[in-house]
C-alpha cells in the first residue's frame, strides 16, 4: 500500500510541474517513468529492468507513431510550401464568413463520423491538417480549435470497435455489455462538445488572424489547382479501402502534392520540405519518446502489483461511494494514471473487478466515462502532442482549455451509470 501511495504522489508531483510549466513535458515524463519504476521494485539493470526495458525499449515503443508524425509533418510542410494550406484557408474564410459556430458544428460532425471508423495518429494528422486550418481561418483561437477537434475525435472513438476491444479483453466482457455504456458516453460527450463550442467559440472567441500583413494577404489570395486541393484527401482511400499502412499512404500524398504543384520542381520541393518536417516534428518526437517510457513503466507487472494494496484499501462500496469515488478521482485518468487503460488503469481495472466489491459492469462503465476524458484531455496522448506542435502552442494549453468540460462529461456519465449498473 505504501508503494501505491508513493507512486500516486510521484504522478501528482510531476503532473503539477507540467501544469505550472516548471518542467518540460518530456523531461517530467522521463523522470516519472524512472521514479515510479524504482518505487515499484523494478531492478535497475539486467533483464526486464529500468535500463533495458523502460529506457531502451520504452524509447522506441512509439516508433510507429513517430514515423507517422514525421511523414504527416512532411505532408504539412509541402502543403505550406506550395500554397495549398493558404488556399484552403482562403476558401474556408470565404465560405465561413462570420459564421464560425456553423462551420464548427459541421467540422465537429465530420470528425465524429470519421473517427467512428478510423483511429491512430496517422488518421488524426490527416484529418487535423484539413480541419484545423479551416477552423482557425474563421477566427477561432488555435487552442480552442485544437481542443474542439480532439474533443470531437474522442466522441467518435467511443463508437470505434477498436476501443471496445480494449475493455472486452481487460474485463472479460462481451460487446453486448459494453455497447450501451459507450452510446451513453457518446451522447453525453456530444452535449458537452456543443456546450464547449458555443461557450468557447461564440462567447470567448478571439480573432486569431484579425490583421494579416499585406504580404500574407497577397499570398493567401493566390489560388492553387483543384488537383492540388486533393492532397490532404489522398491517404484516406489508400488506408480505408486498400488497407495500406499509414506511412506509405502519407508518402504517396507527399509525392502527389509535390508533383501536381511543382512539376519539374518536384525533387526540389521534396528535398527542401523533408528535413524541415523532421525539424518541425522534433519537439513532438522527444515527448513521444518519453511517453513510450512511461507506457512501458506503468504496464510493468511489478508496478501494477505495487498498486494492489492501495486499490484494495480505497475501493468504494455502494452507489453513493461509487459516485463520489469516480467523480472526484476521474482526473487520475490523465498522465497514464490509475484510470487510464493505456497506463496504470490496465492493471487497476482487473484488480477492481477481482475484488468483487462493485459489480463488474459498474466498474467498466466508470472507466468508460474516464476514457473520453483521457482521449480528449490527456497531454501525454500522441495526438495532443501533434496538435499542439501543429498549432504552435504548448501541449498543456489544449488540456487546460477542455479540462472542466471533460470532467463534467465524465461526472454526468458516472451519475447515469450509478442508476443503471447496480
Amino acid at each position: 500500500m505504501i508503494q501505491g501511495i508513493i507512486i500516486v504522489a510521484i504522478f501528482l508531483f510531476f503532473a503539477f510541474l507540467i501544469f505550472k510549466n516548471k518542467m518540460p513535458t518530456f523531461l517530467a515524463l522521463m523522470c516519472m517513468a524512472i521514479l515510479i519504476a524504482i518505487v515499484g521494485g523494478v531492478p535497475v539493470t539486467g533483464e526486464a529492468s529500468i535500463v533495458t526495458s523502460i529506457l531502451e525499449e520504452g524509447a522506441t515503443n512509439m516508433s510507429a507513431s513517430i514515423m507517422a508524425l514525421i511523414f504527416g509533418a512532411w505532408l504539412g510542410e509541402i502543403m505550406m510550401e506550395t500554397g495549398v494550406t493558404k488556399d484552403i484557408i482562403r476558401r474556408a474564410t470565404e465560405l465561413g464568413g462570420d459564421k464560425p459556430i456553423l462551420l464548427s458544428l459541421v467540422m465537429n460532425a465530420a470528425v465524429i463520423l470519421l473517427f467512428t471508423a478510423v483511429t491512430g495518429l496517422g488518421a488524426t494528422i490527416m484529418v487535423g491538417t484539413l480541419v484545423l486550418p479551416i477552423l482557425i481561418a474563421v477566427g477561432i483561437h488555435p487552442a480552442v480549435a485544437g481542443a474542439m477537434f480532439i474533443f470531437a475525435r474522442a466522441i467518435g472513438l467511443m463508437l470505434n470497435p477498436a476501443q471496445w476491444q480494449l475493455y472486452m479483453n481487460a474485463a472479460n466482457i462481451d460487446i453486448a455489455t459494453i455497447k450501451p455504456y459507450a452510446f451513453i458516453v457518446m451522447g453525453v460527450g456530444i452535449v458537452g462538445l456543443l456546450i464547449f463550442t458555443f461557450v468557447e467559440v461564440k462567447f470567448r472567441a478571439k480573432k486569431a488572424w484579425a490583421a494579416p500583413a499585406p504580404q500574407q494577404a497577397e499570398v493567401a489570395s493566390e489560388k492553387v489547382s483543384a488537383l492540388a486541393l486533393l492532397m490532404p484527401f489522398i491517404p484516406f482511400p489508400l488506408i480505408l479501402i486498400f488497407e495500406w499502412p499509414i506511412v506509405p499512404a502519407l508518402m504517396v500524398a507527399c509525392t502527389y502534392g509535390a508533383l501536381v504543384t511543382s512539376g519539374k520542381g518536384t525533387i526540389r520541393v521534396l528535398a527542401k520540405t523533408g528535413p524541415a518536417a523532421v525539424k518541425t516534428a522534433a519537439p513532438s518526437i522527444m515527448i513521444m519518446v518519453a511517453i513510450g517510457m512511461i507506457i512501458v513503466c506503468v504496464q510493468n507487472p511489478q508496478v501494477s502489483e505495487a498498486m494492489n494494496g492501495l486499490m484494495s484499501a480505497i475501493m468504494p462500496s455502494g452507489r453513493i461511494a461509487y459516485i463520489i469515488f469516480f467523480i472526484v478521482l476521474a482526473p487520475l485518468c490523465l498522465y497514464r494514471g490509475p484510470f487510464n487503460m493505456w497506463g496504470l488503469g490496465s492493471g487497476v481495472l482487473g484488480l477492481m473487478i477481482a475484488s468483487n466489491i462493485l459489480p463488474a459492469p459498474a466498474i467498466v462503465a466508470a472507466f468508460l466515462a474516464c476514457h473520453i476524458f483521457l482521449l480528449a484531455c490527456d497531454p501525454t496522448n500522441s495526438h495532443h502532442v501533434w496538435a499542439a506542435d501543429y498549432l504552435k502552442i504548448e501541449v498543456f494549453d489544449l488540456t487546460k482549455k477542455s479540462f472542466l468540460y471533460l470532467w463534467a462529461v465524465a461526472a454526468v456519465c458516472i451519475l447515469i451509470f450509478s442508476g443503471i449498473a447496480f
